[in-house]
Formats: structure tokens, sequence, C-alpha cells
């Protein structure tokens, strides 16, 4: 079987699920870093400073017998702030969900509604639309939360006081490594999770589309020789890990957030993709570009 057995599903599908996929892909960053920001501002209102003033303001109401509202007015507040993160968090959610599925749901008509054999996995088509869909979980893994930390003790008085919280991503930590002057951590994060995944598409992509033997063996060397560094997509996400549960304990918590599913999904069908192309060598039959 080649790649010029016909397909039986719209021109459109293709265009279709990639403008679905983007729209979801920016739903998904938007709403994951929107909670991000309504944690970070409900945490903030727990810090010790606040915690004090709350405690004064708790006074003011029991001395004014309830006239002076201030305490109850910020506990409203708080609870406006938790339910909004709950609502944005659902929402990320969701959206990834419907992202995951929609992906899944596409590469599977692909292969499923065309003849069916095992050569069609390894096929040009196939591969680029893989391609397609790694790109867009990079995206997602790029810009969306991978983790979350929030430390916290009890202070006598106060309470539960939080003097942490932090939400980060792979750019959002690139951005301040480079504002702590951390400029070589950041530009070997920066060429691992960015520059290393864009270079394996672009060659990949030549690869795929080349007509000329020799151009795709050299496009197909220059792959192998990338594809070396696949494994550190995965050790950039280990690292950013390990940054921050390092110091977990007993008085914090973190939990992950969407970005790292994403990017370890792009991790996954990267590695298949480079693999396919590998494999496909000067077997594979490539129209002109």
């Amino acid at each position: 079987m080649t790649d010029a057995a016909p397909a039986l599903v719209h021109p459109w599908f293709a265009p279709t699920y990639y403008l679905l996929a983007l729209v979801l892909a920016a739903f998904v960053i938007f709403n994951a870093n929107a909670a991000a920001l309504d944690y970070g501002a409900f945490y903030e209102q727990l810090g010790a400073g606040d915690r004090a003033d709350t405690q004064v303001k708790k006074a003011l109401e029991a001395l004014s017998f309830g006239l002076y509202r201030g305490a109850n007015e910020e506990q409203a507040q708080m609870t406006r702030l938790l339910a909004l993160a709950d609502v944005h968090e659902r929402r990320a959610t969701s959206g990834a969900w419907l992202l995951f599925g929609l992906s899944v749901m596409f590469l599977s008509v692909h292969v499923l509604t065309r003849r069916v054999a095992v050569a069609e996995w390894r096929s040009r088509t196939f591969v680029l639309h893989l391609l397609g869909v790694a790109n867009v979980f990079l995206l997602v893994g790029l810009l969306a939360p991978i983790l979350s930390l929030v430390a916290y003790t009890d202070v006598m008085v106060l309470g539960q006081v939080v003097f942490k919280y932090e939400s980060k991503g792979i750019v959002t930590t690139l951005v301040e490594l480079i504002s702590r002057d951390n400029v070589f951590i950041a530009v070997t994060l920066l060429t691992f999770s960015v520059v290393t995944p864009v270079a394996k598409h672009v060659m990949t992509f030549l690869a795929l589309r080349s007509s000329e033997a020799e151009k795709r063996r050299r496009y197909v060397g220059l792959l192998g020789a990338i594809g070396k560094w696949s494994m550190a997509d995965v050790l950039v996400v280990a690292i950013l890990l390990a940054f921050f549960v390092a110091s977990a304990d007993q008085f914090s918590d973190s939990w992950l957030g969407v970005g790292l599913y994403f990017f370890v999904g792009y991790c996954v069908m990267s590695l298949l993709a480079v693999h396919l192309v590998a494999r496909m060598g000067d077997a594979v039959e490539v129209r002109a570009a």
C-alpha cells in the first residue's frame, strides 16, 4: 500500500481538526494560567501580613457587635477567588480531555478510513499528521503550568500561614531564570525544551517532503543525530519536577498541571514520528514537494 491510496474522509477534515485543536489549546492555556493566577491571589491573602490583618478585622467586628464587617467581606472575597480558580481549573481539565479525545479520533480516523495495512502506519501522511498533533501538544506543554507548589506553616494566633506559592510552566520558568540572571540554565532549558523539538520536527518534515533519495538520506541522518537528544525532552520535565518537589515536606503541597501531560504526550508522539521516519528509509515513496 502507498500514500496514493484514496482517502475516504472529507478534504476539510484535517483543516477543521487543526482549527478546533488550536482553539482548544488556547482555551486550555488561558484557563490553566487563569486558575494559577486565581490560586496565587487566594494564597496571597493567607500570608502572614494578611492573616494578621484578618485577625485585627475579626477583633473589630467583635468590638463593634457586627457593625464593622471587614473580616466577613474579606472571607467572601477569598471564597469567590477560590470558586473562580476552581471554575478555571475545571474548564482547563475539560478542554484538555476534549483536545486529547479529538486528537485520538483524528489520528484514528485518518488510519482507519484509508487502506488499512501495516505500511499505513509508516506512511508519509500519517507521520505528518502525527507531527501536527505533537506540535499542538507541545504548544500547550510549553505555555500551560506543569506543576504548582504551596508551602505553609502553623503560626500561633494567626493559624495556618502560607509563605510560598508557585505555579510554573516551561516558558514561565525560562522567563524567571532570565530575570534572575541564570542565563546558562535558561539557555540550556530553552535548547532542550524548544530548539531541539523544533529542529526534530523540521528535519522530519523535510525528510518526508523530499523527493530526492540523497537529500532524504541526509535529512534522516541529521534527524538521527538530533534524535540522540530525544530523551532530553523527558529530562527537562524531570529537572523541573525535581526543582519544585525537592523541598516538599509535611508543610507543603504540590500538584501536577495540565501542561505536564501535554508535554509528555508531545514527547511520546515525537519519538514515534522520529522512529517511523528512521525506519522508512528508502522504502517510502515520497511525492514531489
